[in-house]
């Protein structure tokens, strides 16, 4: 579908409640250049405010992030905050809407590019079909932007497929150590520490700097950071041996 060179936004739109809201959070500028981002991927769909990798492929979180240059975790965490303002909405194929965005954009405008990119479609078809050899010769000789588009996009497909493979390999060696950390764990407390506070915390993320620890409750949250991160901080020098920092979420934040 045609692309757009320009979409609009609101001169007003840092003052609409809903971005002060997300703006006031502990993520609130990653969340809101998130936003901005998916106007923008919208426009460039131009598809009355969907965003997808094509009309049978929907954005994983995971590709969403490289897209995005964003952890998949803020992605999550982004699209749970504007799905709860009702700003987008998923449907149950995973494909993302951006609510209101054709109130906003000029629908007439981008119905018009549509049309226009449709009947040159059909234009060069027909030349195709008419004068098969010249059109082969043309490609061949001044690039035929149409198989240069069709690379392009083979191309991203295979960049995509190759992150996905290593994000999900990074993925299993994330839970490897802290599948890890949670045995050493298990034999530094007592069990009733351990089943109250350990079994079902997760691991979210493990960076250059820090490991991300998830858990369900607050309490939790409060008691681990507290009272036991000098233990877990030792306990992953000891399984990566990294100095990492640890980080405590609350799940229902982020998934």
């Amino acid at each position: 579908m045609p692309e757009i060179s320009w979409i609009k936004v609101l001169t007003n739109i840092r003052k609409n409640k809903k971005i002060l809201l997300i703006k006031a959070m502990p993520e609130g500028d990653a969340l809101f250049c998130i936003w901005i981002d998916l106007i923008c991927m919208a426009g460039e769909v131009n598809d009355n405010g969907y965003i997808y990798i094509n009309k049978e492929v929907p954005y994983t979180d995971e590709e969403l992030g490289i897209v995005l240059d964003r952890p998949p975790v803020i992605i999550r965490l982004a699209l749970s905050t504007f799905l709860k303002y009702k700003m987008v909405d998923v449907d149950e194929n995973g494909f993302i809407l951006l609510n209101g965005f054709s109130e906003i954009q000029s629908v007439e405008g981008m119905t018009k590019i549509r049309e226009l990119g449709a009947a040159r479609q059909h234009k060069f078809r027909q030349k195709v079909k008419l004068f098969p050899a010249a059109s082969e010769n043309q490609g061949n000789n001044k690039g035929d932007n149409t198989s240069l588009v069709t690379l392009r996009d083979v191309t991203v497909t295979q960049q995509i497929r190759v992150e996905k493979n290593r994000i999900e390999k990074s993925r299993e060696e994330v839970l490897q150590i802290w599948n890890n950390v949670l045995d050493k764990i298990k034999v530094t407390v007592n069990p009733a520490n351990y089943e109250t506070w350990f079994k079902d915390a997760s691991c979210i993320e493990i960076n250059e700097s820090e490991i991300v620890i998830g858990v369900e409750r607050e309490d939790q949250a409060a008691h681990i950071e507290q009272s036991k991160s000098a233990i877990i901080e030792k306990i992953v020098t000891e399984v990566t041996g990294k100095s990492l920092k640890l980080k405590i979420v609350l799940l229902e934040t982020v998934e």
